[in-house]
Formats: structure tokens, sequence, C-alpha cells
């Protein structure tokens, strides 16, 4: 039987939090959620998971700097990074970095497709 894939999910923002890792559950991963990037990083120090989603804008540190550390850490890790403002640097950035970027509010098909793709690892790198 193929073990559940983990997903972490750092936003700092509690009823968006919530929503998306109850929206990720249904699509079969187990979910860690995290509210700063702090917290993040030292769920990281001792996991791995297999997709990370971080929103961009945090109260403490951006999103982007958890994106880089991962990136660099654990590039085999699934990036996928949350915005509510469409900005083309940002995406330039994210794609520098080999990182999704999905625009809020979320569009439930775009993740899907994203977090089926890295069920697939092999996959992944093709869609």
């Amino acid at each position: 039987m193929a073990q559940i894939q983990r997903v972490l999910i750092v936003e700092d923002d509690d009823d968006q939090r919530d929503a998306l890792a109850a929206l990720v559950a249904s699509c079969g991963f187990r979910v860690v959620a995290c509210r700063s990037v702090d917290e993040a990083s030292a769920f990281l120090a001792s996991e791995h998971p297999s997709v990370m989603i971080t929103d961009v804008q945090l109260s403490e540190r951006s999103g982007l700097n958890l994106v880089s550390l991962v990136a660099r850490k654990y590039p085999d890790v699934v990036r996928i990074l949350l915005t509510g403002y469409d900005d083309i640097e940002l995406r330039k950035e994210a794609a520098r970095s080999g990182t999704r970027f999905l625009l809020k509010p979320l569009k439930f098909a775009e993740l899907e497709a994203i977090l089926d793709a890295a069920k697939r690892p092999t996959n992944f790198a093709s869609q």
C-alpha cells in the first residue's frame, strides 16, 4: 500500500489556513499546517513533506524566504506560492526557483492538478 504523502501549508490567516488544509486533505494528503516561516522551518528540521504551499505575505517574513530555503535544501519538494497579487516580478522569481504560482482566491482545479501531479513525481516535470 502506498504511503500517504504529506503537505506542509504555511498561512498566517487562521481561516484561510484551515480551509486550505481541509481542501488538501480532501485530495488524499496528510496535512501539517503552520502559521509562520519559523514554525515551518522547525517542522522542516525534522520532517520532509512532498509538497509545500505557502502564502507570500506572512506576518513576520515573506513566504519567498521559505521557498528559497526549501528549494536549496529539499529540491524534490513541490513548492506552491499563493498570493492575492498578480505581480509579474513575483511570478518570475517563483519560476526561477521552480515554484508554482497560484493566485487567490484559489481555484480548486488548479491546486488539484498540481497535487495530482505531485503524487506521480516522474510525471511532474512534464506537467
